[in-house]
């Protein structure tokens, strides 16, 4: 939190819009609210209802998933991700914008295909149930930056892959 305050101090530009992404401790919620504009790492039901506690105004979320079920990796697992959706939807200020997960890393942006479209399918579950507020009608890809987070589209995400994976894909 020290060094993203100490960013935003040198750029101050309102168009910009800062997404916190990383492990979020209860405890550190409220000053997170106070200076992000999107957290993009929500992995449960208690941090959900913190963030719907402490920020002043709704606020945008990604719901983290674990999708590989990595044990070195925070995040819910698929039926995490419905219960966490649906619980989401009924407090006034979260505003769920879709899914976040990081693949195993490997040499191949191949080998980590198949978790983004279980992620996708998961989300297409999730509006399909009509969870009130859902994941927004599309789902547009993340640019460069953003690795690994899906918002809603057929777009295929970039990212960087740096080392071989060993994990079993999902």
């Amino acid at each position: 939190m020290q060094e993203a305050g100490e960013k935003m101090e040198k750029i101050k530009d309102k168009a910009v819009r800062w997404h916190f992404i990383g492990h979020l401790q209860k405890n550190k919620v409220k000053l997170a609210v106070e200076m992000f504009d999107c957290i993009e790492t929500v992995d449960s039901i208690e941090l959900a209802q913190e963030i719907n506690k402490r920020a002043k105004e709704p606020i945008d979320c990604f719901i983290e998933v674990n999708i590989a079920r990595e044990k070195t990796k925070t995040g819910v697992d698929a039926e995490g991700a419905v219960k966490l959706a649906r619980a989401a939807s009924t407090l006034p200020n979260i505003r769920l914008k879709g899914l976040l997960t990081i693949p195993p890393q490997c040499d191949s942006p191949e080998f980590s295909r198949p978790y983004f479209v279980a992620l996708r399918r998961l989300a297409e579950r999730i509006n399909k149930e009509r969870i009130p507020g859902g994941l927004g009608p599309r789902y547009s890809g993340p640019g460069p930056r953003k690795r690994g987070r899906r918002r809603f589209s057929q777009q295929t995400p970039a990212f960087r892959q740096t080392e071989k994976c060993s994990q079993k894909r999902p």
